[in-house]
């Protein structure tokens, strides 16, 4: 049985050492663009789950209908469209678990909210959310911060971080950018805090 990691252990292991030794090799090239994002949310997500703790693309699956969840209830509380909302999500497989980092941006968010933001994002996501095929309310643990007390991390690098497996090749990297994310890294509006009305699809919007 996998134990399930706390939120404050997985991120105080690294984030000294992500400082101390930074590398530009070691991080996605999407920090080039995610670095110059009006952020205003940083949170870290584990799971209950021994299934949503292990690596691959089903699990993946899972983890990321968990965290469209916790989004969907998080416009529904405040009246956002989903699609507006600027949002990048990554799984890291570090320890041997896998978890996930997330960040919002401000685009049309009232910054003055954000500490209301981010309580209710984390007790949604640790008692209210019930995760695809589960029965219980709940879905893991969570450390969700105002992006401005994340930056000694810095927040974006660690959420860009790559990993290797042994033999030192980099691994498959799980992660997604939002539709308004994508809109707004492709129209270079970095300096606009509401992004450019991304394309419509038919299809659900999923992070």
């Amino acid at each position: 049985m996998i134990e399930s990691l706390n939120c404050t252990q997985v991120t105080a292991k690294d984030e000294m050492r992500l400082v101390e030794e930074y590398k530009n090799n070691k991080f996605h090239p999407f920090r080039y663009h995610l670095k110059k994002v009006k952020w205003i949310i940083f949170g870290t997500l584990t799971f209950k789950s021994p299934g949503r703790r292990i690596d691959g693309f089903d699990a993946e699956y899972l983890r990321r209908k968990d965290f469209n969840a916790l989004i969907g209830a998080f416009c529904g509380r405040f009246k956002l469209r989903k699609k507006h909302l600027v949002v990048y999500r990554a799984t890291e497989r570090g320890g041997g678990e896998c978890h996930q980092h997330f960040l919002i941006g401000q685009g049309n968010l009232n910054p003055n909210d954000v500490n209301l933001y981010c309580q209710f994002l984390r007790e949604s996501w640790i008692s209210d959310i019930v995760p695809v095929n589960q029965k219980l309310s709940g879905a893991g643990t969570a450390k969700i911060v105002p992006y401005d007390e994340a930056r000694e991390f810095p927040a974006v690098s660690y959420c860009l971080k790559k990993e290797f497996d042994r033999g030192r090749e980099e691994v498959e990297r799980f992660d997604h950018l939002s539709p308004a994310l994508h809109s707004m890294i492709k129209n270079r509006d970095f300096e606009e805090h509401i992004a450019k009305r991304p394309e419509e699809r038919k299809e659900d919007v999923y992070f």
